[in-house]
């Protein structure tokens, strides 16, 4: 049997269902496109050696980069810096294999590769690696990565024989 508080019990909760406010929607086609955009243009700018150019089109004011075997880059600025100091590389490209997010935060897991040569290399290598890059939409509807971090595929150099 019920009673009028049971009743007003599941009125209350279909109320609180009713107005919980909905999850932000998925990325749209647009919003993915944008994002590829952004990472074709990083390619492009740090193809072209325009460091700067790359770390304000590509990045947020605050962004943050994450790279190995080193701090972490806080700023636009501090990441045009390092990738100054980057060695020498070419055919560098990013391929996605996922691109999800809800609302104004998208993430981008994928690969990268590029021909690099490291200092005291006699010829460049090829380096391959994976990424995940935390992008946040902007005011004008633009998508500029937050945080980004990358780490190679390949060992680390064996290390040389231990003197004392």
């Amino acid at each position: 049997m019920r009673t009028s508080r049971d009743v007003v019990l599941v009125g209350f909760m279909a109320l609180a269902v009713a107005c919980a406010p909905a999850a932000p929607a998925g990325l749209s086609d647009a919003d993915r496109a944008a994002i590829r955009q952004a990472e074709d243009q990083w390619v492009q700018l740090t193809s072209a050696k325009d460091w700067e150019g790359a770390a304000k089109a590509y990045l947020t004011e605050d962004g943050k980069m994450l790279p190995p075997n080193g701090p972490a880059l806080n700023g636009q600025a501090a990441v045009a810096g390092w990738l100054a100091g980057y060695p020498p590389f070419s055919d560098f490209s990013l391929e996605d294999v996922t691109v999800e997010g809800r609302g104004d935060l998208a993430y981008v897991h994928g690969r990268y590769s590029l021909m690099v040569t490291p200092p005291g290399a006699a010829a460049p290598i090829r380096d391959q690696g994976k990424h995940v890059t935390i992008f946040k939409k902007q005011a004008d509807g633009t998508w500029k990565a937050t945080v980004g971090i990358f780490n190679s595929d390949l060992p680390l150099p064996a290390a040389g024989p231990v003197t004392k």
